[in-house]
């Protein structure tokens, strides 16, 4: 008989995770799920029907979509366990106040010795957009608005839009933004043959060229990190471009965090 009467705490027990909360008649192994997880961290094209193609395969069973669904849920409870389980080890640590992970992502960065000379920079960083993560539009897709209740594990790596949203302004209040008059022969052949460059270059274009197509909700991720290459902050870009609100938000949450002597590096312009 199952212990306490649920069947899935039997399959944990031996090493399975099955893939309904009651009468389960599948289980998959946590090696499995813990195999593809690193995949999928190295290969992150490696799809979950591209994986359970290859099991089948390798048990001699016939392929079905539905094997499909099965691996997808429970490998989402797997994740939800090692999340949880992550999070009680922290507290236990005392790593879960909200700024811990930021503070201590890189050792190199943030880590200072007793009696260290305070250097010109505290903290050197680079910070890009990326219009490869694509979300597509849930009114698209389902032809009615879905609420989306996913939320990032790793609360303080991703800045909400809200605190993202009161930067929007800023550029618009700040002035007319025209740069000066180039007054120097030298620069002014820079400037022309860097014309057809400036042209061409997505994060420098017109807002006419930078609107995004209506179907994504979410056209890409702005994201910061340390020289060493760890992960400082992120957010999402909703429904535009690269808008400079999003670096100004980056740069608001650094500087809250390690101060305003920081060197922050963003290729604005080619």
């Amino acid at each position: 008989q199952p212990d306490n009467g649920y069947p899935t705490v039997l399959f944990a027990r031996r090493g399975y995770l099955a893939t309904a909360p009651r009468n389960p008649t599948t289980a998959i192994a946590f090696q499995v799920l813990e195999a593809y997880r690193q995949l999928h961290r190295v290969c992150p094209k490696l799809s979950i029907y591209a994986q359970v193609q290859a099991l089948c395969h390798l048990h001699g069973q016939t392929f079905s979509c539905p094997f499909v669904d099965q691996f997808a849920s429970t490998y989402d409870v797997y994740l939800e366990i090692l999340h949880r389980v992550d999070t009680r080890v922290n507290v236990q640590l005392q790593r879960d106040s909200p700024e811990w992970r930021i503070c201590n992502v890189c050792p190199p960065c943030m880590y200072k010795i007793a009696n260290e000379e305070n250097l010109g920079l505290s903290l050197l960083c680079s910070m890009d957009g990326n219009s490869s993560l694509k979300l597509v539009d849930s009114s698209v897709r389902y032809r009615s608005v879905h609420q989306d209740e996913q939320v990032h594990r790793i609360k303080d790596l991703f800045l909400p839009p809200d605190a993202v949203d009161c930067f929007k302004d800023e550029v618009a209040s700040s002035g007319s933004g025209k740069a000066p008059a180039v007054q120097d022969e030298d620069m002014a052949d820079t400037q022309l043959s860097t014309a057809d460059c400036v042209e061409k270059w997505r994060a420098a274009a017109h807002k006419e060229r930078k609107h995004a197509f209506a179907l994504f909700h979410t056209t890409g991720v702005f994201a910061s990190f340390c020289r060493h290459g760890h992960p400082l902050v992120f957010c999402d870009m909703i429904r535009s471009g690269e808008l400079q609100k999003y670096t100004l938000a980056v740069i608001d949450q650094l500087m809250t965090v390690f101060g305003d002597n920081i060197g922050p590096a963003y290729d604005v312009g080619c």
